[in-house]
């Protein structure tokens, strides 16, 4: 990584995405073992998903003042997502089939969210945002992000395709991240009433965990950018100010988790750092598992089983961060661009 942003790095936010990826990886580790209508089960994807991508697509967006260089925007970091984009849906669609024992290319399709790979081509559409919008004025561009999420609720057909619902209702978190100062973040850490926000995400813990169930059961699909008709009101008013609601309750999540994280350097800072490799790598991994028998092999539904799930899962995002994993992702990362530079060398 470039040593001058490695001099600029917040480490609260490495920490902050490093916790996330846990939870990406806890969630995703458990999705094809636990039933759906398991109520532990119920209450972890209520709880995980409502705020954890929201948070990690928001700490993306505080990255991503760094796609200007001075007044250079920075086209080759979209050149990079896109190539990954592509090897990344093809890698995860092969596993996707194999896990569903269907042929190998069932499940690729570049133009529809299939796994991990969708924050890739999310990424690449806020990142041309940014080229079109930062010169407006940020609260102009924030009122704009956060309606048109709210309105892309009720496209019937916006769907998966080229993950465009996603990015219109993650949108918001982007770009408040990308508006996020040191100085604002600074200000929240030292202010006294920032344990409000943690009593406050406590509590909504606890509400998600009662009402996993019940009236909260649709709430984190409407998040993650599924139509109003999912919640049965398409074109009901009403369906606006649930995803609203979910955006505060989201908010209120992230605020208490800044309140606690630390902002120094800890030990698993450096999954933050490398937190796009354990993302990207994880999801194949998982469907390797699911084809080779391990989660016919756990057969047990007890709550130490679940602990035990989740516990692989933590040393799994643990062992994607090992440095020659890195090494070999950053290569790979960088292929094209080595190939072009490459091939320019040679015609001259």
């Amino acid at each position: 990584m470039n040593s001058k942003l490695t001099e600029k790095r917040d480490y609260l936010f490495d920490n902050l995405k490093a916790l996330m990826l846990f939870l990406v990886v806890i969630g995703h580790i458990l999705d094809p073992y636990i039933e759906r209508q398991d109520s532990l089960y119920r209450y972890l994807m209520q709880y995980i998903y409502l705020f954890h991508m929201p948070m990690f697509i928001m700490v993306s967006g505080y990255f991503a003042k760094g796609m200007y260089a001075g007044k250079r925007f920075r086209w080759e970091r979209i050149g990079k997502l896109l190539w990954l984009y592509l090897l990344f849906q093809i890698i995860s669609g092969m596993t996707e089939s194999l896990a569903a024992g269907q042929p190998w290319t069932a499940n690729i399709n570049f133009l529809r969210e299939s796994g991990a790979p969708w924050y890739l081509l999310a990424m690449i559409w806020w990142y041309l945002e940014v080229f079109l919008l930062a010169r407006f004025r940020a609260w102009a561009v924030l009122m704009a992000v956060i309606v048109i999420g709210i309105l892309s609720g009720y496209g019937r057909h916006i769907g998966s395709f080229l993950v465009l619902s996603r990015t219109l209702s993650f949108g918001p978190f982007f770009w408040i991240g990308y508006y996020l100062t040191e100085d604002q973040v600074r200000s929240f850490r030292s202010w006294k009433g920032r344990w409000l926000m943690v009593v406050l995400a406590l509590f909504l813990a606890v509400v998600t965990a009662v009402e996993s169930n019940g009236a909260l059961k649709e709430l984190f699909p409407i998040v993650y950018g599924m139509n109003y008709g999912r919640i049965g009101t398409l074109w009901s008013p009403a369906s606006a100010l649930v995803r609203f609601c979910a955006y505060g309750a989201a908010g209120i999540m992230i605020l208490g988790v800044m309140a606690v994280v630390p902002r120094q350097r800890r030990v698993w800072t450096c999954l933050g750092e490398r937190s796009l490799q354990i993302y990207i790598l994880h999801r194949p991994i998982r469907d390797l598992m699911e084809a080779a028998g391990f989660y016919r092999a756990v057969t047990s539904r007890s709550r130490m089983t679940v602990v035990f799930v989740m516990a692989f899962s933590v040393a799994l995002a643990v062992c994607l961060s090992a440095p020659r994993i890195t090494k070999l992702f950053r290569y790979v990362q960088d292929a094209p661009e080595k190939m072009f530079r490459l091939i320019g060398q040679n015609r001259f």
